[in-house]
C-alpha cells in the first residue's frame, strides 16, 4: 500500500524503516494544509492511506487545538472517504512544571493528553476509516528515555530514536495489517512444553507443570491468554505427539486446566508427523495454509513445519519458560493476529466451527441431499446495509475459496460503495438447526456496467447451495434497478477453484474467456 507520512517533527529518519508500505513524506509541520488542501498530496488518488504523527510535547507545546485536528481529520475524511486515516494518541513527556499536581492542573501537558486522547478516541470509533494508534503501548514498553532524543531534536529536529522509530514503524503496519483483516486465523498448539509443562507421558497427568504457582503458573496464565485470544475470534486447534486418551483425562479432570477441548477448533494427537497433522487440520478447516501459526517447545518440530510448510508461521520461543505468557502477546499475538475492530462474527467464529462439526458428523450418516434438507437452512438478505460494512470488508479480506473476482475492499471504500447510487450490496446471513453462522455472503452488483463486481461465500457454507440464493438476489436487485442483462465474471486465482462453476449453473452464457483464465459471462434478466 501506498502511505503519506506527516507530522510536526522530523520524521525523515523513519522512511527505511517501513517493510510493508511504500511511504511518501510530507513536508515539516505541513500537517494541516495536507489535510485541508483538496489539491495537497495527501489527496492524491495514488496515497491510499494517510498518517499524521503528532508528537504530544511539541503539539501541546505549541498551543496545539485537538478540536481543529479532528476537524481537518473530519474534512479529510469527507472527501476522501476511500482513504484510511491514521492517527496516533498523544504520550508527553513525564516531567511537568506542575510536578505532582499535574494530573489535577487543568492547564498541565497530562491534563490537556488525557482530554485530547478521549475525544480521538471517540472521534475515531465514531469513523470507520479513522485508525487510532495507541502510543501508550511502546512508551510503557520501553520508557520515554528509551524513545525520545533530546540530542536529536536539537539538533534537527528529529524528535525520536532509532528504536523509537523501529517500533513505531513497526506497529503501523500492524495496526494497518489488522484493519484491514489481513492477520492468520489459526494459532496451532503443540501440548508438552506448550500448553503446560513437562512431558505428559512420562509425568503423568498429576506430574505436568499447570497450577498457580511457579512454573505452573506460567502454563496457566498462558492459557488465559490464548483463552481471551479464542473469545476474540482466533481459532486455535492442537497437534501433538501424545496419547489420545491421556490428553483427554488431562483436559476432563485436571483442576487447573484454563482451555477445555471445545475450545480448539480442530485436535490431532497421535505419533504422526506435525507437517502432516498440520496440512490435516487446514484442510479440515478449509484454510490455506498460510492462515497458520505454529507453536512447539521442540527446536527439531519448529524446524520441520519451517522446511516442509514454508506458508506456516513458525515463531521462536523465548529461552526462559517465564517469559512464556510476555511472549506470546507480544511476538505472535500482535505480529500474526492484530485487530483494530474485534466485531460480533469475530467472537461467533469458534461456536461456527463448532457447529461445522456437528453438521459433520450429522451428515456422515446421510446422503447429501438428505443432509441438506435434515440442515432446515433459513436464510435472509440485507440491502445496503452500512451498519454492516466492517464485517462485508472483513469477507473481502479474508475470503478465498468461493470469491469470483477476489476484490478486497477496505471499509472506506465499502462504505463509499454502500451509500452510492450507482451499487446494490447484498449481505447473506445463513442459519440451521444447528446454530446461527451470521452473515457469510456478499453480493456487489454495479448498476452503472450492470455487472456483479463481487460475489463470495465463507467457507463454512460452501456446498449446500447458498451460493445459487445469492446469485439470484444479486439479479433481482440489478433488475429492480432496470438491468436486463447481467454480465459476470470468474477470476481465477489459484485457490478459489470452488467457485469456478457458479455462474454456468445459474443459467449464465460463457461470453469469452481471456489468456489469464478469467471467463466472461452474461445472462438475459428479462422484464
Amino acid at each position: 500500500m501506498r502511505a503519506l507520512l506527516l507530522g510536526n517533527v522530523n520524521l525523515a529518519p523513519i522512511a527505511g524503516e517501513f517493510r510493508e508500505l511504500e511511504v511518501e513524506l510530507g513536508g515539516y509541520d505541513d500537517w494541516l494544509p495536507q489535510l485541508l488542501a483538496p489539491g495537497s498530496a495527501a489527496h492524491s488518488a495514488e496515497i491510499e492511506v494517510v498518517v499524521v504523527h503528532l508528537d504530544g510535547d511539541e503539539f501541546f507545546g505549541r498551543g496545539g487545538d485537538v478540536e481543529e485536528l479532528i476537524a481537518a481529520a473530519g474534512a479529510f475524511r469527507e472527501r476522501n472517504p476511500s482513504k484510511l486515516l491514521v492517527l496516533n494518541s498523544f504520550c508527553t513527556s513525564p516531567e511537568d512544571p506542575a510536578t505532582y499536581a499535574a494530573p489535577g492542573e487543568p492547564g498541565s501537558r497530562l491534563s490537556l493528553e488525557r482530554a485530547a486522547n478521549a475525544k480521538l478516541l471517540a472521534f475515531a470509533k465514531q469513523h470507520p476509516g479513522v485508525l487510532l494508534l495507541d502510543l501508550e503501548l511502546l512508551y510503557r514498553r520501553f520508557g520515554a528515555d528509551a524513545l525520545v532524543s533530546d540530542a536529536f531534536w536539537y539538533l534537527g529536529r528529529v524528535r525520536y530514536t532509532k528504536r523509537m522509530l523501529r517500533e513505531l514503524a513497526r506497529h503501523l503496519e500492524l495496526l494497518l495489517r489488522g484493519a484491514l483483516d489481513r492477520g492468520r486465523k489459526l494459532l496451532v498448539l503443540d501440548l508438552d512444553g506448550t500448553l503446560w509443562g513437562g512431558v505428559l507421558g512420562e509425568d503423568g497427568a498429576s506430574g505436568i507443570a499447570l497450577s498457580e504457582d511457579g512454573k505452573g503458573k506460567v502454563f496457566r496464565d498462558l492459557q488465559k491468554s490464548l483463552k481471551a485470544l479464542r473469545e476474540a475470534g482466533v481459532l486455535l486447534a492442537i497437534a501433538s505427539k501424545n496419547n489420545p486418551d491421556e490428553v483427554e483425562a488431562v483436559f476432563r479432570e485436571h483442576p487447573m486446566m484454563v482451555l477445555s477441548l471445545a475450545d480448539f477448533a480442530a485436535v490431532r494427537v497421535g505419533w504422526g508427523a506435525k507437517d502432516e497433522s498440520l496440512r490435516e487440520i487446514a484442510a479440515e478447516l478449509s484454510l490455506g495454509l498460510d492462515a497458520l501459526v505454529f507453536l512447539d517447545d521442540s527446536p527439531a518440530e519448529r524446524e520441520l513445519v519451517r522446511r516442509a510448510l514454508p506458508e506456516v508461521a513458525v515463531p521462536e520461543p523465548p529461552g526462559r519458560i517465564e517469559a512464556l505468557p510476555r511472549w506470546l502477546l507480544r511476538e505472535v499475538v500482535y505480529p500474526f493476529f492484530p485487530r483494530w475492530r474485534t466485531t460480533a462474527e469475530d467472537r461467533a467464529r469458534p461456536a461456527h466451527y463448532q457447529a461445522r462439526r456437528e453438521r459433520e458428523s450429522a451428515q456422515s450418516s446421510l446422503t447429501h441431499a438428505g443432509f441438506l434438507e435434515s440442515l432446515a437452512i433459513r436464510i435472509d438478505f440485507s440491502l445496503d446495509p452500512r451498519e454492516h460494512v466492517e464485517r462485508a470488508s472483513q469477507m473481502t479480506q479474508r475470503t478465498n475459496q468461493f470469491n469470483v473476482t477476489t476484490r478486497r475492499y477496505t471499509v472506506p471504500e465499502l462504505r463509499a460503495i454502500i451509500g452510492n447510487s450507482s451499487h446494490r450490496t447484498l449481505l447473506l446471513s445463513y442459519e440451521d438447526r444447528f446454530g446461527k453462522e451470521g452473515i457469510v455472503g456478499l453480493a456487489i452488483v454495479a448498476l452503472e456496467t450492470a455487472e456483479i463486481d463481487t460475489l463470495l461465500l465463507s467457507c463454512r457454507v460452501i456446498g449446500r447451495g447458498i451460493e445459487v440464493a445469492l446469485v439470484a438476489a444479486a439479479e433481482a436487485a440489478a433488475r429492480a434497478h432496470g438491468v436486463r442483462r447481467l454480465s459476470a465474471r470468474f477470476v481465477p486465482t489459484g485457490r478459489n477453484a470452488p467457485a469456478a462453476d457458479v455462474f454456468e449453473r445459474c443459467g449464465y452464457a460463457l461470453v469469452r474467456s481471456d489468456a489469464d483464465g478469467t471467463r466472461h459471462y452474461a445472462k438475459e434478466l428479462g422484464a
